[in-house]
């Protein structure tokens, strides 16, 4: 909570490793405080994902382009309903002139390490390698900004080798910035997540042929509901989340009754999406109920994916990659698909390799989960912030409140709780994560969804501050699609309530 300290902020030097869409807000947040602010990109752009030499052939926005946006910097009007990576970048590019965070940014520039001072010393000592040579350089304050997608996950097939060397092309989907890459070749694509299938639907009107390799199929929605009904409309209001499964339950049978409401929900959800794609047509309905995976998170399907699969124009194995041969990809059932570009959508890894691994183990648990208390801080390792680990459907917002948490956190305007305290709110948060998304596995990354409102609620608490859109009542407000604008700061007012019983 604030501990109302009115004192002068202290002017801190604030190192923010990522130039992504966290990078950006959270230099741009430190910035406006009067902090000096230091941005390491490792690029010669900015961006992140949606750096073009990141950016894959056929990447969107998940959401409609003005709710994937800052509370205080609205997408142009001229800006297509699915925004493209280029779209994107653009508008990062502008909010980082717009608000004077272009000329902290130093590009091919990587953080190596990173590493605590001692005791009355700056907290941090970060070495950085750069054109100019290598360089060390102290920090009040380290804000990592790295992102859940900075490190592509290409596993080690066997084969690989002679397969590129009899001229095949094995590629991540993050090395695929060009669609000419498929053109008149034999595509082979393994997995099913949004890159996958991204890359999949580009790749079949170019290509000689595609195949879709997929051992596990998930629940995707589409932008339009029925073909009618915009996901804006569906599944971005505070309604929605409220029928994620209950993080509190409330007495037995109540509960027991909505769980079964919410099932026949689900199912009615299931038969809609069933019939809309066609998915036993296609050969891409998941085995698992549409409610196992609702509370982990959910895929927009690109459009035109599942036409192009009834049309043969994408054929669907459903099978996993084992290996190469030097005509093509093996599959886990035996079959050899013959290729010339085999491209892998095997996901991202999440670390931090500037880090020495004692203190990364601080960080990070024996299972690979990431302890941070509101997902910004670990209670081990102060004058550290993660922005962006907070990831969802609207991450530039909420990469946004938690960049002015941690702001108000690095100058003593929040006082957290003891590190005793914050390791029982992660062990509870981790513990009610594994029970209402068992399927959270297979989508990467550390996130908030599907409690994203419950979250941001959660830092405005902390803050004292409450979303006031003006001119909506409470109704209206529980109904309404998400706006970034809700959040902006003339939108924002204390809370008289706070600390009330």
């Amino acid at each position: 909570m604030d501990n109302g300290n009115r004192a002068p902020i202290p002017r801190l030097r604030v190192c923010v490793i990522g130039a992504g869409v966290s990078g950006l807000v959270a230099a741009k947040t430190f910035h406006e405080e009067g902090h000096e602010v230091t941005v390491f990109e490792r690029s010669d752009q900015l961006g992140g994902v949606w750096n073009p030499r990141r950016a894959y052939a056929g990447l969107t926005t998940q959401t409609p382009g003005d709710q994937y946006a800052f509370s205080d910097f609205p997408t142009p009007a001229d800006h297509p309903d699915w925004p493209s990576a280029r779209h994107v970048q653009a508008y990062l590019r502008a909010y980082a002139e717009h608000f004077g965070v272009a000329p902290l940014i130093r590009y091919r520039s990587t953080v190596v390490r990173a590493q605590p001072r001692g005791t009355g010393e700056p907290p941090w000592s970060v070495t950085v390698d750069s054109p100019t040579g290598r360089s060390t350089r102290e920090f009040d304050f380290l804000l990592v900004c790295n992102g859940i997608f900075s490190a592509p996950h290409v596993p080690e097939l066997p084969g690989t080798r002679r397969f590129t060397a009899a001229g095949g092309t094995v590629l991540h989907t993050s090395d695929c910035g060009s669609a000419e890459l498929f053109r008149g070749r034999r595509v082979v694509v393994v997995g099913f997540g949004k890159s996958a299938m991204d890359i999949a639907a580009t790749a079949a009107p170019r290509a000689r042929e595609v195949h879709l390799v997929v051992r596990r199929a998930v629940w995707t929605v589409p932008r339009f509901f029925g073909g009618l009904v915009h996901i804006r409309h569906v599944c971005t209001s505070r309604l929605w989340e409220s029928l994620m499964p209950s993080r509190s339950p409330g007495p037995a049978r109540l509960e027991a009754g909505r769980r079964r409401l919410l099932a026949l929900l689900w199912r009615a959800v299931e038969l809609l999406l069933s019939c809309q794609f066609r998915l036993r047509a296609s050969g891409l309905r998941p085995a698992h109920r549409f409610g196992e995976q609702v509370a982990s998170g959910f895929q927009v399907a690109p459009a035109g994916l599942f036409h192009l699969v009834r049309a043969g124009r994408i054929q669907v194995h459903r099978a996993g990659a084992e290996g190469f041969t030097p005509e093509g990809a093996v599959l886990s059932d035996g079959r050899v698909l013959a290729a010339d570009v085999v491209v892998l959508g095997t996901g991202y890894r999440q670390e931090l390799p500037f880090l020495d691994p004692d203190l990364a183990a601080r960080i990070i648990d024996p299972e690979g989960r990431y302890r941070l208390y509101r997902c910004l801080v670990s209670p081990e390792v102060p004058g550290l912030g993660f922005v962006g680990y907070n990831s969802s459907l609207f991450t530039p917002t909420t990469s946004e409140l938690g960049a002015r948490w941690l702001a108000a956190h690095a100058t003593g305007r929040i006082t957290l709780p003891s590190p005793p305290e914050m390791h029982r709110a992660i062990d509870a948060e981790l513990l009610t994560g594994k029970a209402v998304r068992p399927l959270s596995g297979r989508f990467s990354g550390t996130h908030v969804v599907p409690y994203t409102y419950s979250y941001l609620d959660g830092l405005q608490k902390d803050l004292i501050t409450i979303s006031n859109p003006r001119g909506v009542n409470a109704v209206r407000n529980y109904l309404k699609p998400f706006s970034p604008h809700d959040y902006a700061p003339d939108t924002i007012r204390r809370d008289p309530t706070h600390g009330k019983p």
